[in-house]
């Protein structure tokens, strides 16, 4: 008889945070030197990099236009 190997592992503690250890971590990082920057609305803070390898200008192609005849390099 095969047994289920799920049911024999425990389930790892749920992360509970509260507003209370979200000050005391806020508190810590500033009283380290830590500055809090603040996002303009409508911008994201995480930086834009390609998912499978860094984006830079000099890596990223130029976009290709259907029927566009193509622009040689100098």
């Amino acid at each position: 008889m095969r047994i289920k190997g799920s049911s024999t592992r425990s389930k790892p503690a749920e992360a509970v945070t509260s507003r209370t250890t979200l000050a005391e971590q806020t508190a810590a990082f500033l009283n380290k030197g830590g500055e809090i920057q603040e996002v303009p609305r409508g911008l994201s803070g995480q930086q834009q990099v390609s998912y499978f390898r860094r984006s830079t200008p000099a890596t990223r192609k130029p976009a290709e236009i259907p029927g566009a005849t193509p622009v040689a390099k100098s």
